[in-house]
């Protein structure tokens, strides 16, 4: 869902626009605090070695928290700050979703926005002035250096990213950050991402497509929609081996990601086709997505929960992540796959049929273990839920969680990524 703030240009348009960052926040605030009860329902995570005591031990977690407290305010007060420019040449603030990658040009005049679920590609230009040629000039080369950006570039021109990993760095946060690759946003071979093809690509793009204008409260908005599906669609997908030894069907866009998933998947003994189901249906393999959570990357990774359960798991520490290190595809595959397998073998071990046990698996990737629980017991405690669950066949647990899962959109979510790791699954 597209992060939408309007400003209305009536006397109060300052007082409203500023309820509504307020309200922006303070939405964001909520997920916050369900993330931290969601946490504190949970088992607790084995303490570090060197807490030896219990003071010790409630140093350390003071310590995390306040880590944790300052990254929070951070993120919040650049999104502020972020979204206070967009509204100075827009008239509502549209930011990247999970499934959507939306950037601007460094002067906000013109906002480029991918939906990866649809493959539809729109440029807005507000104030342009020029004439209808012109405009096309122009979005053409738009539409070349959105196909040719890199994770790197994308990353590195993203208002909000530089300024939440610039002030992670300045305030000396301990957030672990890493280099972004220079990989293709789109998964583009060496030779698409060439120049040439480049501009021969965007000049067929446009070739039918119009441009139509709007009025809005800042100024005329010039704008094109462009279908990548033609484009992006008929790159065809790859069968691979999977390390359970059946074949698995690896679609054209996740091909970039192939040898990690594969690696991670036999890694963590997890079927490779759950991995990309997931992928699908968090991102629809948009390695630029954010969530207002926020949640990053291709398996879209929170910080706040999955972050710290799954680096406590892999390198033996919790640690914060800093946007860079979870836009980093690699890395934010190997969590995203360490993630489940904690749901799998810690949250939700005590599930005993492995089939009823990987629809919760699915489930609390979405909701959190916490939520799977309470759909069983209407409390939070996944133990106590389990008892229940093991008195169920694996079709009797999926029809309870589809019915009784607290959102929709969990709900939803399941049947979605049971639906694709069946279509992935080849063999």
């Amino acid at each position: 869902m597209l992060c939408v703030l309007e400003l209305m240009t009536k006397p109060g348009k300052f007082l409203f626009a500023t309820i509504l960052l307020m309200s922006a926040a303070s939405a964001v605030a909520g997920i916050w605090d369900e993330l931290d009860e969601e946490a504190s329902d949970l088992e607790s995570p084995p303490v570090p070695v060197e807490a030896v005591s219990d003071s010790e031990f409630e140093q350390y977690r003071k310590q995390q928290q306040q880590e944790f407290s300052d990254y929070k305010r951070v993120f919040e007060e650049e999104f502020a700050r972020y979204s206070q420019s967009i509204l100075n040449k827009w008239d509502v603030v549209e930011v990247s979703t999970n499934k959507t990658w939306v950037s601007y040009t460094p002067d906000y005049e013109v906002k480029r926005s991918v939906d990866f679920e649809s493959n539809t590609l729109t440029l807005s230009a507000v104030n342009f002035k020029g004439d209808t040629q012109a405009a096309y000039r122009k979005f053409e080369q738009q539409i070349q250096q959105v196909l040719g950006a890199s994770v790197k570039s994308a990353f590195q021109e993203d208002q909000l990213n530089a300024s939440v990993e610039r002030r992670i760095s300045d305030e000396k946060i301990p957030a672990k950050t890493a280099l972004v690759p220079a990989s293709s946003v789109f998964g583009l071979s060496s030779a698409e991402s060439k120049k040439a093809a480049l501009q021969e690509q965007a000049k067929a793009l446009l070739r039918n497509a119009k441009l139509s204008q709007s009025k809005s409260k800042k100024g005329k908005v010039t704008q094109v929609k462009i279908d990548l599906s033609s484009y992006l669609d008929k790159r065809p997908a790859v069968t691979r081996p999977a390390p359970s030894g059946r074949p698995v069907a690896i679609p054209a866009q996740a091909k970039a990601f192939a040898d990690r998933i594969l690696a991670e998947a036999e890694r963590r003994k997890i079927e490779t086709s759950l991995i990309l189901a997931i992928m699908k249906t968090e991102s629809a393999f948009n390695p630029m997505a954010r969530s207002g959570i926020p949640a990053y990357g291709l398996m879209q990774i929170v910080p706040k929960s999955a972050g710290l359960d799954a680096t406590e798991y892999v390198y033996g520490k919790q640690q914060l992540l800093a946007p860079s290190y979870l836009y980093n595809p690699e890395n934010n595959i190997e969590l995203g796959a360490a993630y489940l397998w904690i749901l799998e073998n810690r949250y939700l071990r005590k599930i005993e049929n492995p089939l009823s046990r990987y629809y919760c698996v699915i489930a609390a990737y979405n909701t959190g273990a916490g939520n799977v629980a309470k759909a069983f017991t209407g409390k939070r405690n996944i133990n106590t839920a389990a008892k229940i669950i093991n008195q169920k066949t694996p079709d009797q647990v999926y029809k309870h969680l589809i019915k009784n899962l607290p959102y929709e959109e969990t709900q939803n979510y399941l049947k979605k990524v049971v639906t694709r790791a069946q279509g992935y699954s080849s063999g």
